[in-house]
Order: structure tokens, then C-alpha cells, then sequence
């Protein structure tokens, strides 16, 4: 089962970048016990709510199961559930999420 993730982030420490707006996103995988770091995927930003703006950046994360962003707005939401993926508000550190993550079990 595929695993990996992809957290929005400016700095790779801090989820602190939205969803659309996102340059860039962090690839991590997880496993059973710890997440590994695998690449940096960077992106344009779009300043609109567009659907073929939204399926760019999905097909840009198309092997990643669930993004983690520090904010992401309702109908983007619904797009990206309703195509598979799972979407997380978490502006929190990278670090502290994927932990979380791992210690429950989220995927």
C-alpha cells in the first residue's frame, strides 16, 4: 500500500503554506514506525480557484495518498476527496505531524 505524503511547505520545517498557493510540497513515506524523507516537489503557485489548476497539482502528487497544508478552502477540499486523495489543515511543524501520523496510524 502506498504511503507517502505530501506536506506544503516553505522551509520543509513548518506547514505553513495553502493548498493552491503551495510553490512547493515535501515528499515523505511512511512506515510502520517513522516516515523517510524523499524529494522536493515544486510547483506554480495558482491565485485562482480553478479545477484544472487543482488536477495540475494532483497529478503532481498523483503517487502520495494524503497532503497536509496549513489551510486549503471548502470546494478545493471537496475536489481533492472526491478524487481520491486525502487533504489535512495542520499548520503545525512537519516534524510533529508526520509523528503523529505515525504513532496513530492516520494511513
Amino acid at each position: 500500500m502506498n504511503r507517502r505524503i505530501a506536506v506544503a511547505s516553505s522551509d520543509g520545517n513548518t506547514i505553513d503554506l495553502h493548498f493552491a498557493q503551495a510553490y512547493q510540497y515535501f515528499i515523505y513515506e511512511l512506515q510502520d514506525d517513522a516516515y523517510v524523507f524523499r524529494e522536493v516537489r515544486k510547483t506554480r503557485i495558482s491565485l485562482t480557484h480553478d479545477e484544472n489548476e487543482f488536477d495540475r497539482i494532483l497529478a503532481l502528487l498523483k503517487d502520495c495518498t494524503a497532503i497536509v497544508v496549513s489551510r486549503v478552502g471548502y470546494g478545493a477540499a471537496q475536489y481533492v476527496v472526491q478524487r481520491g486523495k486525502r487533504i489535512f489543515e495542520a499548520p503545525y511543524l512537519v516534524t510533529a505531524v508526520l509523528n503523529k501520523f505515525v504513532a496513530k496510524k492516520i494511513l
